[in-house]
């Protein structure tokens, strides 16, 4: 795929905004439809069918639709990952020995571990205040970005907020990474294959949600898009693409997915479709040129978005319920703009508090 620097920021942009707008939606509003991010449950896209039908105004659609697949962004940081790492580490002359690959793994794991910290001091100091020990420990666990290997098994586990179970993934990743990186394309192929046939063989229906749940958290059901990601950089494929092409994929990928969503072998498969419907729509952008505004802003601060957008959450509902308790209603189309002005100052202020601690802890010999 012709997939260059802008592309690959404009599709970050994009996938980090409707996360951060879906995770806004089923925390701050009530009623929507549910997802079915890390588990299947054919009775949600019902829901869904079931709203919009008696609703179906252009705002309610786009809510319903940003509730039920506004997660779609996570597959695209699933993609890139694979894409990136093998495009960085392409050179066969590295990560050969021992040395190299602790370095590595170090290098990985303070990366993701400086980028959550603060977070995890501003969503911790509550339950330190209030002496809930237990809970704090779990949280602080979370830093290991172990957790989502035990959770379910040993002991119920809770993240720092609920959408950072996706670094105790990245950071599996960039261990499977470092095992697979010299396996040939057929191999990665295979592999791909293998691990699509064990979601599909294990079923819901049969095998009940707790195994589709705990693949999810883990590498286990990511690994053939993440291998994918691998193979379009090993393969260095360039699709001439039209506009019209991507035009079709765009316009038909939202409809196709929502589908998708009525079956649990479709469902499967749909993250394929949903890093299609990205490229396609970055790539319509990049074409005429709207991809070097918003969407490369939002992808090059993607990460930072991915930790502040939680804190800012936090903060309207602090808000909405403060009004409520004086008789006053916040509307859906205020408290999105509230939310929309609060992450882009807690984003700022993030980064900046990200950037002092490296530098501190760099001048401390720590890193």
């Amino acid at each position: 795929m012709e997939i260059n620097r802008d592309i690959t920021l404009s599709m970050r942009g994009l996938a980090i905004l409707s996360i951060s707008l879906h995770n806004f939606i089923h925390k701050a509003i009530w009623g929507y439809a549910q997802q079915n991010e890390l588990k299947f449950d054919v009775d949600n896209t019902w829901t869904f069918f079931e709203h919009i039908s008696k609703d179906c105004s252009f705002f309610t659609i786009i809510a319903e639709s940003i509730s039920f697949v506004g997660w779609f962004g996570v597959p695209v940081f699933v993609f890139l990952s694979g894409y990136g790492l093998m495009m960085k580490y392409k050179d066969k002359s590295m990560l050969l020995d021992r040395g190299q690959k602790f370095a590595y793994i170090k290098h990985n794991y303070t990366k993701l571990l400086l980028l959550t910290l603060p977070a995890a001091v501003f969503f911790v100091i509550p339950f330190l205040i209030s002496g809930y020990w237990s809970r704090v420990a779990e949280m602080l666990f979370s830093l290991t970005f172990l957790n989502s290997l035990f959770s379910g098994i040993i002991i119920d586990l809770h993240y720092i907020t609920p959408s950072f179970w996706y670094f105790s993934l990245a950071f599996q990743l960039y261990i499977v990474f470092l095992i697979i990186r010299k396996a040939s394309r057929l191999n990665l192929w295979f592999w791909g294959g293998v691990f699509l046939l064990i979601q599909m063989l294990i079923n819901p229906a049969v095998f009940g949600q707790k195994p589709i749940g705990y693949m999810h958290y883990n590498f286990i059901a990511w690994l053939p898009l993440f291998l994918s990601g691998i193979l379009t950089a090993k393969e260095e494929l360039s699709l001439k693409t039209n506009l019209l092409f991507l035009g079709i994929i765009v316009l038909i990928s939202i409809p196709v997915i929502i589908v998708m969503n009525m079956n649990y072998y479709s469902w499967v498969l749909m993250p394929f479709v949903c890093v299609a419907f990205f490229f396609s729509l970055s790539k319509v952008l990049y074409i005429y040129k709207v991809s070097r505004l918003i969407p490369i802003w939002l992808g090059k601060n993607s990460m930072y978005i991915f930790v502040s957008h939680p804190i800012a959450i936090y903060l309207v509902l602090m808000i909405m319920e403060k009004c409520q308790t004086n008789g006053l209603v916040i509307h859906l189309p205020l408290a999105l703009a509230i939310y929309f002005l609060l992450t882009i100052s807690v984003v700022f202020i993030y980064k900046y508090v990200h950037q002092s601690l490296s530098v501190f802890l760099k001048k401390m010999r720590f890193l």
